[in-house]
């Protein structure tokens, strides 16, 4: 019984704070998303997020599932691609991030991610 009240009680959290909530994104941001990771994130973190020189992105061994978004998206923005830190266009980190949102098991919505959306939700990535 007692999982039952604790599943409520934080969908009510849930509800009442919308950070706690993971941000919408499109099945197109998403798509983008996928192309600009096998460009620029492929080589270090591998074609299926399962790590290759950097860690894994999804999956058992992943690193960032328990993370929020708002922490996937300071440290992506800030360090990566690696050897070339913060140099992807603002846009380009969006679609990356509702690709990392779409595999970490998170569907599709009809509002587009937004810069401000992924930065401010503290929800967490695997969710």
């Amino acid at each position: 019984m007692i999982k039952p009240l604790l599943f409520a009680a934080v969908i009510a959290l849930a509800a009442s704070d919308p950070s706690m909530l993971v941000p919408s994104y499109t099945a197109g941001q998403a798509a983008k998303g996928q192309i600009l990771f096998y460009e620029n994130c492929a080589e270090c973190h591998g074609a299926e997020l399962d790590g290759k020189y950097g860690p894994a992105l999804s999956g058992p061994s992943g690193n960032v599932q328990w993370e929020t978004v708002t922490y996937v998206w300071g440290y992506m923005t800030a360090h990566m691609p690696a050897g070339n830190a913060n140099g992807l266009r603002p846009q380009e980190y969006v679609e990356i991030m509702a690709f990392l949102l779409k595999m970490h098991g998170n569907p599709a919505g009809s509002k587009p991610l937004t810069a401000a959306a992924a930065n401010a939700s503290k929800a967490f990535m695997g969710q």
